[in-house]
């Protein structure tokens, strides 16, 4: 099976050449490195025609001015590749990644997507403090990652981190990352979105902590941050992509019991009535109201576009039932 990597980058030429570094290293050689940069990114461009590259098989792809998504669904087109193979820049893959990717697909025909760990700053978790729950979606709808944590063995999972993820070409064949969801550069949920909808076809995901990189978090050059949700758009943007992907992957009383807890409830970083409640009389966050407000804002922007996509999937497919029955029939 032959491997296709994949980078997007952005002004971020110091960590970007670190993980081409790590690349280079690989104990199995990629078959080829698909970097994705922007037109205004002239210090990147400047510093991959001086960086030595040897003998990695380095493809240079032009990502106009388009964000992490849509510049990695760029490289997915172009990619030759059976496992697509995605990192990010500010990662450096351990010597054993990709020969432990290709080992993994190669013994398991129904593996579509495989994770691992990204160790921040390099330090591994000791066994004691692993995770138990890595990327899974609890019945109410609410996400555990824990995939930094690592985990002491492989487990099942229902999403990957777009740090450390890599998927069967059959089972993106049909897949595009930030379809529908909201933000101007890497998108809060997109990784989340595209394993949701992988495991929606029946395919296996699994996270293996043998399958590592180590993650060295860079500053976001451009863009609303999307980790820490400090700015209301940013906010109202991620509890927008978390109300949609999670309604499209629901069941219907399940999809009941997420919006309730949702808009009741939610979590410190996206937070409902409650949780504002607590975060302002224990936490004395004075900004805890305005911010569940702002969520409650993403959050029914996100059922509306949830609403909109599904009606407009169903009248599709009543169209195409009607022009199938008025189609003449064939003549024996």
């Amino acid at each position: 099976m032959k491997i296709s990597v994949v980078v997007p980058t952005f002004r971020r030429p110091y960590n970007l050449l670190r993980c081409l570094e790590g690349l280079k290293r690989q104990e199995l050689p990629p078959d080829e490195v698909l970097v994705a940069v922007r037109d205004d990114d002239a210090a990147t461009w400047a510093a991959l025609v001086a960086w030595d590259g040897g003998t990695l098989p380095l493809r240079l792809v032009g990502a106009d001015r388009l964000g992490a998504s849509e510049a990695r669904n760029r490289c997915l087109d172009r990619a030759v590749g059976d496992l697509l193979v995605m990192t990010d820049d500010d990662t450096v893959p351990r010597p054993e990644w990709l020969g432990r990717i290709h080992e993994r697909f190669a013994a398991d025909p129904a593996l579509g997507g495989l994770g691992g760990p990204d160790w921040i700053g390099g330090r591994e978790a000791e066994p004691e403090a692993r995770a138990t729950v890595v990327g899974r979606v609890q019945w109410w709808g609410r996400r555990q990652g824990n995939h930094h944590r690592g985990s002491r063995e492989a487990v099942p999972v229902e999403w990957l981190k777009g740090a450390n993820m890599s998927f069967r070409r059959e089972a993106l064949r049909s897949v595009r990352f930030g379809r529908l969801l909201r933000g101007d550069a890497a998108q809060f949920g997109e990784d989340f979105a595209v394993s949701l909808e992988v495991a929606s076809a029946r395919w296996k995901l699994v996270y293996d902590p043998t399958v590592a990189v180590d993650h060295f978090p860079g500053v976001l050059p451009g863009g609303s941050d999307h980790r820490a949700l400090t700015d209301p758009v940013s906010l109202e943007d991620a509890s927008h992509n978390e109300t949609f992907v999670l309604l499209g992957y629901l069941p219907p009383l399940r999809r009941a019991g997420f919006l309730l807890w949702a808009f009741a409830v939610g979590t410190r970083l996206l937070p409902g009535a409650l949780m504002a409640g607590y975060l302002l009389t224990t936490r004395r966050r004075t900004d805890a109201l305005q911010r569940c407000r702002v969520v409650w804002r993403g959050r029914r922007a996100g059922w509306r576009t949830w609403w909109t996509t599904r009606t407009t999937a169903r009248s599709a497919g009543q169209s195409q039932t009607v022009a199938d029955a008025s189609a003449p029939a064939a003549t024996p």
